[in-house]
């Protein structure tokens, strides 16, 4: 089939900056208190885990399973893409979400959060990067490459098509390892 637009020339795309936290800023951020626990924990453990906003307001206890391998695991069909992923998490990030329930893990954690009160919480950790809770993927990235990651393989993963290549699950399990200790 030929390109019916074939006659328009093609626009140049620029490159952004992927704004994010480096783990400095990531343990000042930890340590400081938010008015919102449930925005806190997300926040947290989405940079921890790399889960897009909407998979964490939908995540629930029946969601996070211990694996064959002995590791815990995310499973679960990611809204955007609705692929199936299943993604190793760390001690760390399990350790935000507290006790095993049931149900939804995050309860309360909405879409208004994200706006003010996640600036005022940055604020107040001394935070004047331009960061949206989008950026905690980003964070998630640039902290396997600082764990000693490859940049390709770090790219591999959610980048550019938002799901967990297959070839990709012993790399995450090592890589969920190496971020264990971020906010410690």
């Amino acid at each position: 089939m030929e390109n019916p637009n074939g006659f328009l020339e093609r626009i140049d795309t620029i490159p952004t900056e992927k704004e994010h936290l480096s783990k400095d800023e990531l343990v000042r951020l930890a340590n400081i208190p938010c008015d919102y626990p449930v925005l806190k924990t997300a926040f947290l453990f989405a940079c921890l885990t790399g889960l897009r906003k909407s998979d964490i307001k939908q995540l629930t206890w029946e969601n996070i399973q211990p694996y064959g391998d002995g590791g815990i695991y995310v499973t679960l069909r990611m809204q955007k893409t609705k692929e199936l992923v299943n993604n190793p998490i760390s001690d760390e990030a399990l350790e935000l979400i507290g006790e095993r329930g049931t149900g939804q893990v995050l309860v309360g954690f909405t879409d208004k959060l994200t706006q003010t009160p996640l600036k005022n919480w940055l604020k107040a950790a001394g935070i004047t990067k331009k960061i949206s809770f989008h950026c905690s993927r980003h964070t998630f990235g640039f902290l396997q490459v600082d764990a000693g990651t490859s940049v390709y393989t770090s790219t591999c993963w959610d980048t550019k098509t938002s799901q967990q290549h297959r070839f990709m699950q012993p790399w995450l399990t090592r890589a969920s390892e190496r971020v264990s200790t971020v906010l410690r």
